[in-house]
């Protein structure tokens, strides 16, 4: 995608008809805070690398308490290389102690942009309020690193974890799974992938899978780049949105499984290791239980409908939202909306419940 002008971004980073439908309070902030910035797909690749603070999507979290933060690095192969792990634990954790619940975490950012750590606010208030372990992967990135890289170094970083559980302190038998937007894509197929080829250490299920705003299919467009009619219909309605549009996502499949009417876009957009709302019952039906959130005012809305629709059909247990009046980053905005905040209690006791508590 070639880089747009100041005035080009300058445009379409407007809320317009958006203002209307957003939550009164995030429409000021929008405002205030991101109106008229350039995002990392608005200007070339090597810029928003060099500097990514100044392309990220603006937050408003309301920040936890500390918790013990450490990093552990994972050997990866697919290809060679090294990948960070960062560990969050309660302050009152101690060698040899019951071993603890984990939370393995994957960050979205479309497989092009983000970090582990992006989303600390969240899992620091996870490990206070339940007294879990967080491992939260930074896997590498798109397009230097395109698909299947991604989910191979999710894949290898989580039988890493599973092979230190006993230096973490972590319980093999109560393991909950989750992640945002892209982060949530990997998670699902993560668990879906456990299904079918556990691993030897993994004796018992993820309890759970946690995907909020989840993309969950890349076949949405035709090979000359038009929506195709089946496309779920918030793609159809929502595709102008500033936060998450349409020009956004293209831009991050182009850069994670090539780009339109390409051959390897062919080979990779309708694989379930990439679009898990395409994958047969015979596969679906082993998925952990879910909880599947979604934001009412977000391009992805209806895929993750969908999606947990399907999953409900091949006798998955799931708990379906859709937060009302905001879009798709309104995780990090627990500092300022109601919706944010619901959605960390509504977190909670999913993973009180899964847990026992």
């Amino acid at each position: 995608m070639p880089a747009l002008s100041p005035s080009e971004i300058t445009a379409r980073q407007q809320l317009g008809r958006y203002s209307t439908l957003f939550d009164p309070v995030y429409a000021a902030f929008f405002n205030e805070h991101q109106a008229g910035r350039a995002c990392a797909h608005q200007v070339p690749l090597e810029q928003s690398r060099a500097n990514p603070a100044l392309y990220a999507a603006p937050s408003a979290p309301m920040e936890a308490e500390p918790v013990k933060e450490s990093e552990v690095w994972c050997a990866v192969t697919k290809p060679e290389g090294r990948i960070k792990v960062k560990i969050y634990k309660p302050l009152d954790e101690e060698a040899g102690g019951e071993p603890r619940p984990l939370y393995f975490h994957i960050h979205g950012g479309g497989f092009v942009v983000g970090q582990a750590g992006m989303d600390a606010p969240l899992l620091r208030t996870l490990v206070r309020e339940l007294g879990i372990v967080v491992a939260d992967v930074d896997y590498r990135l798109a397009p230097e690193f395109p698909a299947p890289t991604p989910l191979e170094d999710v894949w290898e970083a989580f039988a890493f974890i599973l092979s230190q559980s006993t230096s973490l302190n972590i319980s093999l038998s109560k393991i909950i799974l989750g992640g945002i937007s892209a982060g949530a894509n990997l998670a699902t197929i993560l668990s879906l992938r456990l299904s079918l080829s556990p691993p030897p250490l993994l004796t018992t299920a993820p309890l759970l899978q946690l995907l909020i705003v989840p993309c969950v299919t890349a076949c949405i467009f035709s090979p000359s780049g038009s929506l195709l009619p089946t496309a779920p219909t918030s793609w159809q309605e929502l595709g102008d949105n500033p936060i998450l549009g349409e020009d956004r996502m293209t831009w991050f499949y182009d850069c994670y499984i090539g780009e339109m009417g390409s051959e390897r876009r062919k080979e990779w957009e309708g694989k379930w290791e990439v679009s898990p709302l395409e994958a047969s019952g015979e596969v679906l039906r082993g998925a952990a239980r879910a909880f599947v959130v979604t934001a009412e005012i977000d391009i992805l809305r209806d895929e993750g409908k969908l999606y947990a629709e399907k999953l409900k059909e091949n006798g998955v247990v799931v708990r379906y939202e859709e937060y009302k009046a905001v879009s798709h980053t309104f995780v990090s905005f627990t500092g300022l909306l109601d919706e944010s905040r619901r959605l960390v209690k509504d977190i909670l006791k999913e993973f009180r419940d899964v847990l026992a508590l």
